[in-house]
């Protein structure tokens, strides 16, 4: 019988995990997924795969620690998942750690028994938003998934790979589920941004990860996590907790400026539910970047009720070249049945504000959240027309589980578990929330997405943002 876990010697954090091997993985599948926090989608109408960032947070702290690390990233990988298996076979990995996300949790969590196949002795463990919501159904589905973590992984990744690494009982660890353990009283790790190391690129190849249209390389830093906003669809407050952490701005820039110097990437997404809550922080963010100097260029998330002139100004300034905006609906029933706490002209009014201070503006629209009609899709779509907007992304309602959403469609009968297991798409719905059928809303979606490539403001931006490679790894 294969040993079950424990704590053993504690020792310095520097000696914790010595020859201890950990292989950290975005699994393989038929597109490119991205499973990053409440983000867990395919490639996207550009193709665009993001950096794993969760997991270089990961392998900075294990490194510390003293383990060897290997990240394996299946987004940005040819190989078919045999030769990936292979791979990880030879590097003979003591533990390995994967998220498993919402569009397909089946296949993420049978990667444990392929893993479990090739190295017999290695121990498993899942995050992300999906096992953290389900972490009973994800460990009676998946027998060779040994630990869970029920909240962010960074707080606890030392305490748990140590654990894993040992065949004495296991400790009470906050926000992480061994199995056949009882579960932790305290399940939920809110991590403190500033005692991380900076997230270790250099284990996942920096420069592969590309803009579309650009092909420039780009990186992802995360200046806050958690958001005080209740949005029904969203899984952020469930994950990362409603009060909002924020980096100090010197800090953050020192990241920043680390990676433009090691890994020459010049190019950032600043990865907050919303970046510009916190207009002191902004400012210092942007202040320090024109202070030094630095020739980066940067977009990042808003809403229409925290940005303004002065604002969106300053951010210019200091580099940024696109903002985007959650507009979801037109229907403004809609919006508060969802929790959005916004009006629909405060969100167009902020998206004018913006394109007027030169900063390019993306809309992300949903179709099919409660409430839904023939009527109110279509006034969504026109609204998305009409909106001076250079770049539109619409998306089918996706009840992922953590959300609120998803605790409504089961109690509603909606959806089962079943139904869970075959995945959760945003760009193809197979469940209903509304009075119209899958079918009628995935013509809605169709002739949305359509949109954008008839829209001559969205042309023009993307000539701005073109570049020969860029295409060309588009057309690909």
């Amino acid at each position: 019988m294969r040993p079950r876990f424990g704590c053993g010697t504690v020792i310095g954090s520097g000696e914790r995990l010595k020859n201890t091997r950990v292989l950290l993985v975005n699994p393989p599948g038929e597109q490119p997924q991205t499973r990053e926090g409440r983000c867990t989608q395919s490639g996207g109408i550009w193709r665009t795969t993001w950096p794993p960032l969760t997991l270089a947070y990961l392998g900075a702290l294990l490194r510390q620690a003293g383990a060897g690390v290997l990240i394996m990233d299946g987004a940005v990988s040819r190989t078919n998942l045999q030769e990936w298996i292979g791979k990880a076979k030879a590097y003979h990995p003591d533990i390995a750690i994967w998220p498993v996300g919402n569009v397909t949790p089946d296949s993420d969590l049978a990667f444990a028994s392929a893993l479990r196949k090739a190295a017999p002795g290695m121990r498993t463990a899942i995050i992300g938003t999906f096992p953290a919501a389900l972490p009973e159904a994800c460990f009676d589905r998946q027998p060779d998934v040994d630990a869970i973590f029920l909240g962010e992984p960074e707080d606890c990744i030392i305490e748990a790979a140590h654990a894993l690494s040992q065949s004495t009982p296991c400790p009470d660890i906050p926000g992480v589920w061994f199995r056949g353990q009882p579960r932790p009283a305290a399940t939920l790790a809110r991590t403190d941004l500033h005692a991380l190391p900076f997230p270790d690129w250099g284990l996942v190849g920096a420069r592969q990860y590309r803009l579309p249209l650009s092909g420039r390389p780009f990186l992802m830093a995360a200046p806050s996590r958690g958001c005080p906003f209740d949005c029904s669809f969203c899984t952020s407050a469930a994950y990362h907790g409603k009060r909002v952490r924020k980096r100090d701005p010197v800090h953050f820039v020192d990241e920043l400026e680390r990676n433009t110097r090691e890994y020459g990437v010049h190019d950032f997404f600043f990865w907050s539910d919303t970046f510009t809550i916190d207009h002191g922080q902004v400012a210092g963010i942007c202040e320090e970047l024109i202070r030094r100097r630095m020739a980066i260029r940067w977009t990042c998330n808003s809403r229409g009720d925290t940005i303004d002139a002065e604002l969106a100004r300053t951010m210019r300034q200091a580099g940024c070249w696109m903002v985007s905006f959650g507009v979801e609906s037109a229907d403004q029933g809609i919006l508060d049945r969802s929790g959005k706490r916004i009006g629909i002209e405060e969100i167009r009014g902020a998206i004018e504000m913006t394109g007027r201070s030169g900063i390019q503006t993306s809309g992300h629209f949903v179709l099919g959240l409660p409430g839904e009609t023939a009527r109110t899709a279509r006034a969504t779509i026109e609204l998305a027309r009409a909106l001076p907007l250079d770049w539109i992304q619409f998306y089918g309602a996706a009840p992922w589980p953590g959300s609120r959403l998803f605790a409504e469609a089961v109690s509603q009968g909606l959806m089962t578990l079943d139904d869970v297991w075959k995945g959760i798409s945003q760009t193809h719905i197979r469940i209903s929330l509304c009075e119209l059928s899958p079918a009628e809303l995935n013509h809605f979606l169709a002739e949305a997405n359509r949109l954008m490539f008839r829209s001559a403001r969205t042309w023009r931006a993307a000539l701005l943002q073109m570049r020969p490679a860029g295409v060309l790894r588009l057309l690909r």
